[in-house]
């Protein structure tokens, strides 16, 4: 089974909030469409996030 786990927060605390889900054992991230770029969260995680083991 697959885990995708929502990535919310600031954009400054992306990269440790997406390192914090995957240490919980998220298989992906994703975001929803709002008020802000729902891209840049991603970008700046799939960056700077250490890779699934």
């Amino acid at each position: 089974m697959k885990i995708g786990l929502q990535l919310n927060g600031r954009r400054d605390e992306a990269v440790s909030r997406a390192n914090e889900l995957v240490a919980c054992g998220a298989d992906g991230l994703f975001t929803f469409e709002g008020p802000h770029d729902v891209f840049l969260p991603l970008t700046l995680a799939a960056t700077g996030a250490e890779p699934c083991p």
